[in-house]
């Protein structure tokens, strides 16, 4: 993987469109569909330090892989959140609905619902400058109205957050959800 990791970050700046800086695109995203947890690991800390756009949307779409350690989730949540779609938001509601996914990485992923269509220029897990660039607004709304009563059936902390990213969005009707 590091030999992959280094060819891509090698090849990038010629040009990402270049054969091989996609084959080694390619041959890190093979890692993703590895059973072993630290491969997939490996893979997505090197998707995140080229910020490939192609290996972002892979490492994206792992979203529903069962059992991944933190530092793999937070990269995963991270790469949704830098590709943007509805899709993606979906996946990073149902990760804050989740009580499978740690408190601390459920508020992260409501953090992250709350700005989705205006993100931080820093990345979120390398503390990098990395502006997400202009793209598509998405509704936002649509995408976690089904999963409020979720995030209001977790932890304090989680329902708070909760709270904070209905009243961003303009969701007024979680008032009997904030009291249930």
């Amino acid at each position: 993987i590091a030999w992959q990791r280094q060819r891509a970050m090698e090849d990038k700046p010629a040009a990402e469109n270049s054969a091989k800086y996609n084959a080694a695109v390619a041959a890190l995203a093979r890692f993703l569909k590895d059973t072993e947890t630290d491969l997939v690991l490996e893979a997505a800390r090197a998707f995140d330090e080229i910020d490939a756009p192609s290996g972002m949307k892979q490492l994206a779409a792992i979203a529903d892989r069962p059992g991944m350690p933190d530092a793999l989730l937070r990269r995963v949540m991270n790469a949704n959140l830098r590709v943007g779609g509805t899709g993606n938001a979906a996946a990073v509601a149902k990760l804050a609905v989740s009580p499978h996914v740690p408190e601390k990485l459920r508020l992260e992923a409501i953090v992250e619902l709350r700005s989705w269509n205006n993100p931080p220029p820093l990345d979120r897990v390398l503390g990098k400058w990395r502006p997400v660039g202009k793209r598509q607004a998405i509704d936002v709304t649509a995408v976690i109205r089904p999963y409020l009563a979720g995030l209001f059936s977790g932890p304090d902390n989680v329902r708070q957050e909760a709270a904070k990213l209905a009243a961003a969005h303009g969701i007024k009707e979680v008032g009997p959800l904030l009291l249930g």
